[in-house]
This record gives C-alpha cells, sequence and structure tokens, in this order.
C-alpha cells in the first residue's frame, strides 16, 4: 500500500467516529454550560447541529440536565422513520462520560403542553378509535380536545401532534399510529381517557403482530404486467407485480420504501440509454430477502420509482442507503412509510383490491 493509499484511508473516516471523537474536545466546555443554563445553552446547539448534519443530514439533537450533575443529549431524526436505525447506532457508539447521557430518538416525557392559550393534558384531552371497513387494521385515532374550537384549529391541531410525541415518544408515534385528527366532541360517542392512549396502542399492535404472524410470506407471487399511461403530457410507464396488489394480506409488510432515481427526459419523455443501464444496475443490486416483496417501478417524467414492501424498516434502510452510496452517478432519494394496505401504488391498481 501506498503512502497516498494510506492518506486516503486516513481522510475516510467514520463520520460517526469523527463526531465522537470532536465531542470528546468540547464535552467539558459544553457541561459547565448546560450546568450553567442561561441563554448560552443555544449555542451548544448551534454547535451541535452543523456536526450531527455531517453525519446525517436528518439528524437533529435536543439538550437538557437529566440531572445535577448529568447533561444529556437526545439524537433525533424528527419523526424521519428511515434514519431511526442509524440515530440508533450513533447513539449506540457513543464514549462512556460520566457526566453525558446520550439518547436515541426522543422518549416519552411530560403530559402538558402549553401553546397559544390552550392545555393539552389529560383534563383536556381524550380520543377515540375510527374503525374504516376498507382497511380495518388502520389504526385511525380522533383526538377531542375540551375547548376545541374551528378558531384555534392549527393551535389544536399542533398541540396534539407535540402531546402525542411526547406522550409516546418518536418511535412507537412513528410505529403504531398511522393516522389522527383532532376533532369536535361527537354526540353519542365514547370517549377514552388519553392516559389510557399508551396501552391501547399495545394492545392494538399485539393483535395485529398476532394476526399476520403466520400469514403467507407474499414471496410465492410473481405475475407480472406492464401499464402504461401518461403524467404531465409525458408518457409513463410501470412494471408492477398484480399478484401481490391483490393479495389480502398486505399489512403483514406494513413498510413501504420509495426510491426515487431523477434522470435527465430526453426526446420522447423517457430516460437515455445510459440513464435506463445506470438505474437498471442500481436496481440489479437490490437482494432478495426474505421479507421485502418488489412490488414494482414507474418510469416517467423524470423520474423512477421502485416500490418495496417489507416486514420491518431498519434493515432496509440500511442497505437501500449503502446502495445509493455505492451509486454517486444517480440522484436517488427514498422514503419509508408505515403503508399498511400500499397505498403508495394505488394508482397503478385501480382494479386490485384491498
Amino acid at each position: 500500500m501506498g503512502i497516498f493509499d494510506k492518506l486516503f484511508q486516513r481522510e475516510k473516516k467514520d463520520p460517526a467516529e469523527a463526531f465522537w471523537q470532536w465531542f470528546g474536545t468540547q464535552e467539558a466546555t459544553f457541561f459547565q454550560v448546560m450546568k450553567n443554563k442561561g441563554d448560552v445553552v443555544e449555542r451548544v446547539l448551534d454547535e451541535l447541529t452543523p456536526r450531527l448534519h455531517k453525519v446525517n443530514p436528518g439528524f437533529f439533537s435536543e439538550i437538557g440536565m437529566a440531572s445535577d450533575d448529568v447533561a444529556e443529549i437526545i439524537i433525533t431524526a424528527e419523526g424521519d422513520v428511515k434514519n431511526f436505525v442509524f440515530v440508533e447506532h450513533l447513539v449506540r457508539s457513543a464514549p462512556t462520560l460520566s457526566n453525558w447521557k446520550f439518547t436515541a430518538l426522543k422518549q416519552p416525557a411530560g403530559w402538558r403542553i402549553h401553546m397559544n392559550g390552550c392545555t393539552f393534558d389529560e383534563h383536556t384531552l381524550s380520543f377515540y378509535s375510527e374503525p374504516l371497513a376498507e382497511y380495518p387494521d388502520e389504526i385511525c385515532l380522533k383526538f377531542v380536545h375540551r375547548d376545541f374550537s374551528e378558531e384555534q384549529r392549527k393551535t389544536m391541531d399542533s398541540g396534539t401532534s407535540i402531546f402525542l410525541s411526547n406522550l409516546l415518544g418518536e418511535l412507537a408515534t412513528a410505529t403504531q399510529v398511522d393516522t389522527f385528527e383532532v376533532v369536535p366532541a361527537p354526540s353519542g360517542q365514547e370517549l377514552i381517557p388519553i392516559r389510557e392512549l399508551p396501552a391501547y396502542l399495545a394492545w392494538r399492535e399485539k393483535e395485529f403482530v398476532e394476526k399476520y404472524s403466520d400469514g403467507m410470506s407474499g414471496e410465492e407471487f410473481s405475475q407480472c404486467a406492464v401499464l402504461e399511461g401518461t403524467i404531465n403530457g409525458l408518457p409513463l410507464i410501470a412494471m408492477v407485480n398484480q399478484d401481490l396488489l391483490r393479495w389480502d394480506s398486505k399489512p403483514s409488510h406494513p413498510w413501504m420504501t420509495v426510491i426515487d432515481i431523477a434522470y435527465t427526459v430526453s426526446n420522447n419523455g423517457m430516460p437515455s440509454t445510459d440513464s435506463s443501464e445506470a438505474m437498471n444496475a442500481f436496481e440489479d443490486q437490490l437482494p432478495k430477502q426474505t421479507g421485502w416483496l418488489n412490488l414494482g417501478r414507474e418510469t416517467g417524467d423524470g423520474h423512477r420509482k421502485i416500490y418495496i414492501a417489507s416486514n420491518e424498516f431498519r434493515k432496509i434502510s440500511e442497505v437501500v442507503a449503502n446502495l445509493i452510496a455505492g451509486h454517486r452517478n444517480l440522484k436517488i432519494d427514498y422514503s419509508i412509510t408505515r403503508d399498511k394496505y400500499w397505498l403508495a401504488l394505488k394508482h397503478l391498481q385501480p382494479h386490485a383490491s384491498v
């Protein structure tokens, strides 16, 4: 190995390792700032945030004193599921420091929020669940605020959202709640005290897991179809697994990964030959792993979107991120959302039942 190879390897230090090495040089100063409190605490965040963004642009932090002698940094993905696993990795690699506690994702904390003259707590909030006949496994929560008014709609929505995150924590909010909204108190509807929400969601999750734990894998379905249409006046071509789109056990794979590859549109609205070959090479490297179902792809209007349903979100996030890092010649982004009925592909399954 030559000297330039050694220098190159040294420069390719793991971003997480580099972050913790930097933090180790600053932690004593930061702790004194935290212990003394005051407005200068914001300066710690001002220094932490850009350093965290070097590890992952989707990382943010909250800081505070866990006790008189221990400061705490909560590293959060702000609810973005695809970054949860990387937050957890970063915190697991943290050094042991006597004056510091490092926490992955926001934890349950507090039962009361004040916002614009409104209070959100166990005295003002209650809830009920509205079953959806078409999507029976969907958890659709309706929150009722004692002082609800349409004039305060924005405050009601924002305050309830923050309260929900505080009550459940970042992970449970993203993985146990499908949809929610704040509504006026309905006539004749039995309301559940908000303090019972964590237990209610745990019960629903347990029933959900048990319902699909012995179901089919979906991997035996292989009938694909090519669909053609237009988007913004340009041709759209999709290849989808119709058997899977008609499958009645979709919720067994409730995590939808959408990989979006941007390309330059050629004269016919489709990617050039070079772009097609590069995108195909990327797609060919996507592993066929148990628990992951490649539902299909669509190409048009400057984007190729690949849809994968999975029974977990951590491993697939790592794999996709690593593949993207190895294809810097392409403009690729991806998202992971909880989508039990694969509604992200509803436009491609007009005749399929869910």
